[in-house]
């Protein structure tokens, strides 16, 4: 079973020991609370970076894989990112203890910046403004259709996985 951290703060410091040589003890309030906030937007800023990468590098190399016109990189990225949130989704309701701010930098963090949601709608509007609509509507039937069924996949291997732990 995944246990909490000990009460440590960012850098090996006590969180009060941290809080206290950075100021914010000053601030009045729970310092512990202010230190696992400051710990979250941590975990949500370097998750998103190293999300945004890993979207970059894959979609990159599947679009150069399919060579074709349509957005299959888009496709790909939006697709494994919905496997992985439903795969977490039943880690974080199965048996493990996963701390919120681990939960958010994983979802929120990691996966916001790899999914291309955006993308996608931008994409979909060009495909069409472009007269494209079969492939406009083949964009959104793939990203929907299979960003659905890889949530419900994930989720489901995650129940059998960590079922099992």
């Amino acid at each position: 079973m995944v246990q909490p951290a000990q009460a440590r703060c960012p850098a090996g410091r006590s969180r009060a020991g941290a809080l206290s040589q950075s100021g914010l003890m000053s601030i009045g309030g729970d310092a512990i609370a202010v230190c696992e906030a400051l710990m979250k937007w941590i975990l949500i800023a370097s998750g998103g970076a190293f999300g945004s990468v890993m979207r970059y590098w894959m979609q990159g190399a599947v679009q150069g894989l399919a060579g074709i016109g349509f957005p299959a990189g888009t496709v790909a990225v939006n697709v494994l990112g919905c496997l992985g949130i439903g795969l977490l989704a039943a880690l974080f309701n199965g048996p493990f203890l996963v701390r919120e701010e681990y939960r958010v930098g994983l979802t929120v963090g990691i996966l916001g910046g790899f999914t291309t949601f955006s993308a996608f709608g931008l994409e979909t509007f060009l495909l069409a403004q472009g007269g494209h609509l079969r492939l406009a509507l083949l964009n959104i039937l793939a990203s929907c259709g299979l960003g659905l069924i890889a949530v419900w996949c994930g989720y489901r291997m995650g129940q059998y996985w960590f079922a099992a732990a």
